[in-house]
């Protein structure tokens, strides 16, 4: 091999090592990472956003800060929203950093689910009414790791981590605090447990009269109806009032329906320092079972489920101690 013939193979060769080296300085994980991050969703302070907006196909849904409390505001009629959910998707709103840019063009929407028509559409919006974030949520990537995601008027998606879509429910009951008895308590805090009235099922098997289960001064419990009372048998039933949730907010009034036997039950949870917290559960039931159920001071009336309400319904006997043979 001559000299010139060798410099060109050798001058081949680095050309070669050079692009293959820039080439793996572009494409590393790295360099990919610093070309796709864009920056975060929620620039603002969590605690700032005043109305939270969600649009899919079935509708519009509309969440606005009241205090420490969220609320769904049905044209103009507040239901009580659980909180902590939002103020969770909230945080991890703004506690993501970057997003992985995968389209730049409009023709890719629809396959990452992205369009105007199948896209949830996301609006948090702050006391003066401003947007702090405006996007879309789409299909979850094939891994179901990441979500697509677009801010709205802007062509490109992104990809970001899976909670924020999966830690926004779908369905508009799993957004409402529908616990009876509102936030629950320590057991500890529960002085007395009063039900008092009687309440007919649709199968005509009834509940009543009722009874009611004190604390003594030991801690423990005790009841002029229930002999014996079992702690552990009360702990539980007192637990599940506490936790206890209905179906949904419901128009129907409390008075009832024509159709069935009237009953009317009412609930007394007396806690530490004299607060007292009522139910007040009507019937007849309507078609599909369920009873209406208003708290004091609380939303308007609960449709509440008729296994639910057997399950909390317990007799006597179910909450003595057991005789020993």
């Amino acid at each position: 091999m001559n000299f010139r013939r060798r410099v060109a193979v050798l001058s081949l060769t680095a050309g070669v090592l050079v692009l293959a080296i820039v080439a793996g300085l572009a494409f590393s994980p790295e360099a990919r990472r610093s070309r796709e991050t864009r920056g975060g969703i929620l620039l603002r302070d969590p605690a700032e956003i005043d109305t939270l907006e969600i649009s899919d196909s079935s509708g519009l849904r509309v969440f606005r800060r009241l205090g420490a409390a969220w609320v769904l505001d049905e044209d103009g009629a507040f239901l009580p929203a659980r909180a902590e959910r939002i103020e969770a998707y909230l945080t991890i709103l703004g506690s993501l950093r970057s997003r992985e840019e995968v389209s730049r063009r409009e023709a890719s929407w629809e396959t990452l689910g992205l369009d105007d028509t199948s896209g949830r559409r996301i609006r948090l919006l702050l006391r003066d009414g401003s947007a702090a974030a405006d996007f879309r949520v789409g299909r979850y990537s094939p891994d179901g790791s990441r979500v697509f995601l677009r801010m709205e008027r802007d062509p490109r998606g992104y990809a970001v981590p899976g909670p924020v879509a999966s830690r926004l429910p779908t369905a508009r009951t799993t957004w409402l605090d529908l616990r009876v008895f509102g936030e629950p308590v320590p057991l500890e805090d529960v002085m007395s447990l009063r039900i008092s009235g009687s309440l007919t099922f649709p199968d005509g098997t009834a509940f009543g009269p009722g009874y009611t289960l004190e604390r003594d001064r030991s801690g423990g419990w005790t009841s002029k109806q229930i002999p014996d009372p079992d702690p552990a048998a009360v702990g539980r039933l007192v637990r599940s009032w506490m936790n206890a949730e209905a179906d949904d907010f419901t128009a129907r009034d409390v008075a009832g329906v024509a159709g069935g036997p009237r009953s009317e039950l009412r609930v007394d949870l007396e806690l530490g320092g004299g607060t007292l917290r009522s139910l007040r559960i009507t019937g007849p039931a309507d078609p599909e079972g369920r009873f209406a159920v208003i708290r004091t001071g609380g939303y308007g009336p609960m449709a509440l489920s008729p296994w639910i309400l057997r399950d909390l319904l317990k007799s006597p006997g179910e909450l003595s101690i057991p005789s020993v043979p």
